[in-house]
C-alpha cells in the first residue's frame, strides 16, 4: 500500500532520531531494497 510507504518515509523525515535509530532504519531500508533487487534479478543467495 503506497500510503504505508509514505507514512513510513514521512515518519523517517519528521522524527527526531538519534543515530542508533537512524542507523537501524537505514539498514532496514538497505535490506528491503537489496531484497527487492535480488528478487528482481532472480538471485538465489
Amino acid at each position: 500500500d503506497p500510503s504505508d510507504h509514505l507514512m513510513f518515509y514521512s515518519g523517517l523525515l519528521n522524527a527526531n532520531l538519534d543515530l542508533d535509530v537512524y542507523a537501524d532504519r537505514v539498514i532496514a531500508i538497505k535490506t528491503m531494497v537489496g531484497t527487492k533487487v535480488q528478487i528482481g534479478e532472480g538471485a538465489d543467495c
